[in-house]
């Protein structure tokens, strides 16, 4: 019979051998935590309209009392597929705040020349899009 401690070195080795030299990241479905946007700002006059979005017939409509309707159609791969969302909006420095009907605020980051209106989304995923004031 082999020597126990023998045997267990040579396991240790073995399994040091298989393991990855560099860390593994690890993929789960978990959502991502989910960011805590205070909804605070000012309505900022130059907002109040309608934007739309330049690939896509989605509109954003903002007024002056700090109401917001979002409204559209978006292709996807299980076809068009209609948004509507209202809320509350605000400005605070280079954010766009945003709280939907029902749920927590949200923000965009964005960039504003003249009637061209720029939104980056914050977080983890970073997406941008640009509109047009109508």
């Amino acid at each position: 019979m082999k020597n126990p401690i023998t045997i267990s070195i040579l396991a240790i080795i073995a399994l040091q051998a298989c393991a990855p030299s560099e860390p593994v990241e690890e993929i789960t479905s978990a959502e991502p935590p989910k960011r805590d946007v205070a909804f605070k700002g000012e309505i900022d006059p130059k907002f109040v309209g309608t934007w739309k979005e330049s690939k896509n017939a989605l509109f954003y409509t903002f007024d002056k009392a700090g109401t917001y309707a979002y409204k559209g159609t978006v292709n996807t791969q299980a076809g068009p597929q209609k948004i509507d969302i209202s809320g509350e909006w605000l400005v605070d420095g280079d954010r766009l705040v945003l709280r939907p009907k029902g749920d927590d605020a949200t923000d965009l980051t964005y960039k504003m020349d003249g009637k061209s209106l720029s939104l980056k989304t914050n977080g983890l995923v970073k997406l941008e899009f640009k509109y047009n004031k109508q």
